[in-house]
């Protein structure tokens, strides 16, 4: 040891050049990390999670399109809502939800037609602006957020431009003037548009899987989102350790949660009846069978589960559930004999759309 430490002191008192030289690049090493890269660090710890926030922003901007676009109704939520999440909606599936919506009010026709359209033009417009300024965002912290999320968005971006969807475009009518007569489209509706929002679809799911299998910002919302992502994208493993690992942090999440571990369990075949049992008795939701029916569908087709049931809850509740889930799938089913009922309309007049449900078939 005292050999090694005479050999340096002899380094350091007779190098002329190297001993100096060490010394400059030790002191700008340490400069650097100490001024440079602590503070730069320090700084990304800080933006990086605004940026993680502001995607998933953009994701659920994006599902409140596809859910617009599925809607029976303006005044209530699509009951598409778990396959938009799933990602196995296709563009035969985009082509029909579009037949009963129009961009504004001089769309309403013909009149055999217009009592089944909705208008969703200025509601479009709303949602694509609110993610126009989301991208503008995380751009400006480009430097906080990698490759393939900047190229991500700008495609995004890029598609949301292909129909130059503005205020003047809302509201323009129908009818073009040529040669003093009055002209409209054979097909009034937005049918025309379900290639662009099916790839803006796709990009929604790439969008999807950074969030949610990539990024660790985490809080309740999105924890949810990504429990209902990972279960109706078949990923029952993943959702269960998510479930497991986080559901603690969100005490309040834990009725929500513990159905869609249940449900996993029931998909990979573990069906285990205490916990069915240990879940109903909980009485989640006030009590009401009826505000957990979207989870309960899958697991009342079981017959242990039915019974289990009818042990808990009196047979007026149990009932009323079967009721809303029995209206809300004719009510589903309507949606769809319409819009289908459309497109058989408007395909007689415009040979284009003909194939487009037959080609999804093949």
């Amino acid at each position: 040891m005292t050999n090694i430490v005479n050999d340096v002191h002899s380094f350091v008192n007779e190098s002329k050049f190297w001993f100096p030289l060490l010394h400059s690049l030790l002191s700008a090493l340490i400069f650097w990390i100490v001024f440079s890269v602590y503070p730069q660090q320090k700084r990304k710890n800080q933006i990086r999670p605004i940026v993680e926030y502001d995607l998933y922003c953009i994701q659920n901007a994006l599902f409140s399109i596809f859910d617009l676009l599925f809607r029976s109704s303006m005044h209530s939520p699509s009951q598409f809502q778990s396959e938009i999440r799933s990602g196995k909606l296709d563009k035969k599936d985009f082509y029909i939800a579009l037949q009963n919506k129009c961009m504004n009010a001089t769309y309403l026709y013909p009149d055999q037609i217009k009592n089944s359209y909705l208008i969703i033009g200025e509601e479009l417009l709303l949602r694509y602006e609110s993610i126009y300024k989301l991208i503008d965002k995380v751009t400006n912290y480009n430097e906080y957020a990698n490759t393939d999320e900047l190229l991500l968005l700008e495609q995004i971006r890029t598609n949301l431009k292909m129909y130059e969807l503005n205020e003047k475009r809302i509201s323009s009518s129908s009818i073009t003037i040529v040669n003093g007569q009055k002209l409209q489209a054979v097909v009034s509706n937005l049918g025309y548009m379900h290639q662009s929002m099916h790839d803006l679809y796709k990009l929604y799911m790439e969008l999807q899987k950074i969030i949610f299998l990539e990024s660790k910002y985490q809080n309740r919302d999105l924890l949810i989102h990504k429990v209902q992502f990972l279960y109706y994208s078949s990923q029952y493993n993943k959702c269960q350790k998510t479930i497991k690992k986080w559901m603690t942090n969100y005490p309040d999440t834990e009725s929500l949660l513990s159905y869609y571990s249940l449900l996993c369990d029931f998909k990979l075949r573990k069906n285990n009846y205490d916990k069915v049992k240990s879940v109903l008795e909980k009485k989640y939701y006030n009590g009401s069978l009826v505000s957990s029916r979207d989870l309960l569908k899958e697991l009342v087709e079981d017959e242990t589960v039915r019974s289990i049931m009818e042990s808990l809850y009196p047979k007026e509740e149990i009932d009323s559930m079967h009721q809303v889930m029995l209206k809300e799938d004719i009510q589903k089913k309507a949606f769809l004999d319409t819009n289908n009922a459309i497109a058989d309309f408007f395909e007689e007049r415009d040979t284009r759309f003909k194939n487009i449900r037959q080609q999804e078939n093949r």
